[in-house]
């Protein structure tokens, strides 16, 4: 009789595998997405707090190119020694360089050169090693807040007539003379279209964030603009103010000096920061993750709602035999939640490992967070299970309230 009770038509068991089915994918899909969505939330917030090799607060930059409107290079020259001046005047500043490019900024994906180190010839077939390098003013460590590790900042005697100089990161001196003193060392850079240029070591910076915030630390050098003229520079004022305040009046010194000259990416190293290239993947990241992974979160707790209820109504004329032959409430709802319970258990330990291949391929994308966070998918089970249990639990609350006698009188 309990058999004939839990019956349906034919077809009815595959019709309900395939429904489950379905909700388990959803239960997979939403989980995946809900734990990447997790891990970029605490990427983010990591990268917000983590140590970017110099200090981003209360720094404006401005981008020009005198060269657009006719500048040849001692006009450009000329300008820009005006400029700094003139922006050192400015009240609330506190120090101005100049540089190529800003950490994360995008013409720093442009400036690489082909390195050679002296006394370390490269293998037959072997290409020299690309590392990028930025062209800066001998204020901008000061303006920056770069740590110099040791050795020497650049001067302005750094000029067209003395012997050309670089200073480089940490990882590019251990990269390249582990276990030695890198300074007075010498290595060419070729860039593109260029002959190679001679470099003597002369001092050596912290390593930092130059081309994308969640990089691993990498090879750098610093050059003097002195030394390596660009038309195209960053101006780059740190200020005791809120940096922001301080655009219009730069702005108004820049058009004093060059009326016609635009002014691009004009904003603060914290917006800059905020970027693609800095805080928006992961930003965007979580948004979209999260948004696509609650809706498969709906999906899967209506699924298993229609589910569970479906099949406790299916179920009703077992459920009045069970209740009269003595079973209890308590034994009715734990038999409809394990069903719903198996779904969801079942989706979850797909959902893991679905999401544990999906998330390895996302680890240069995470910042102080391993793909596997045990946390971070702990926290989302936990919180799918109880949506879902709350979802089983209310159907299955309604078939404890079946009468007996009218369940046996069903169908």
């Amino acid at each position: 009789m309990l058999q004939e009770g839990g019956r349906s038509d034919t077809g009815g068991g595959k019709r309900h595998r395939f429904r489950s089915a379905l909700v388990m994918a959803q239960v997979v899909g939403s989980l995946t997405l809900l734990v990447i969505a997790g891990l970029f939330v605490r990427s983010l917030r990591n990268a917000e707090r983590m140590y970017l090799g110099f200090d981003p607060d209360h720094v404006l930059n401005m981008t020009m190119d005198p060269h657009e409107i006719g500048y040849d290079e001692s006009r450009a020259k000329e300008f820009y020694r005006r400029l700094e001046a003139r922006a050192r005047a400015v009240p609330g500043v506190q120090s101005v360089s100049l540089a190529f490019g800003v950490p994360m900024g995008a013409a720093n994906i442009a400036n690489a050169g082909a390195v050679a180190v002296e006394g370390q010839p490269l293998r037959q077939g072997e290409q020299p090693p690309q590392i990028f390098f930025n062209s800066i003013t001998p204020t901008y460590f000061e303006t920056m807040r770069v740590p110099l590790l040791q050795g020497r900042q650049f001067t302005d005697f750094d000029n067209e007539n003395a012997p050309q100089v670089a200073i480089v990161n940490q990882s590019m001196a251990d990269r390249f003379w582990p276990h030695q003193n890198p300074i007075g060392k010498l290595f060419s850079m070729r860039t593109t279209g260029a002959a190679a240029k001679v470099l003597q070591v002369v001092g050596i910076a912290g390593n930092g964030k130059y081309l994308f915030i969640a990089e691993d630390p990498q090879p750098f050098f610093y050059v003097p603009l002195s030394q390596n003229y660009v038309s195209m520079r960053a101006l780059q004022v740190r200020s005791s103010v809120p940096p922001e305040t301080l655009l219009n009046p730069m702005q108004a010194e820049i058009h004093k000096l060059a009326p016609d000259l635009p002014v691009t990416d004009a904003r603060t190293m914290k917006q800059t920061l905020g970027g693609y290239n800095g805080l928006q993947v992961f930003r965007a990241g979580a948004q979209i993750s999260a948004a696509l992974g609650l809706i498969g979160l709906i999906l899967a707790v209506v699924g298993i709602y229609g589910i569970v209820s479906f099949s406790a109504t299916q179920r009703t004329h077992e459920i009045g035999i069970r209740m009269a032959l003595g079973g209890s409430a308590r034994d009715v709802m734990r038999m409809i939640l394990q069903q719903g319970l198996r779904m969801v258990v079942l989706g979850l330990g797909i959902g893991v490992l679905a999401a544990l291949g999906i998330t390895r391929v996302m680890t240069r994308l995470l910042v102080g967070v391993s793909p596997s966070d045990p946390l971070t998918y702990g926290l989302v089970a936990v919180i799918l299970t109880a949506i879902a249990l709350a979802a089983c639990w209310i159907p299955a609350r309604r078939a404890t309230r079946v009468d007996p006698s009218i369940a046996l009188r069903y169908e």
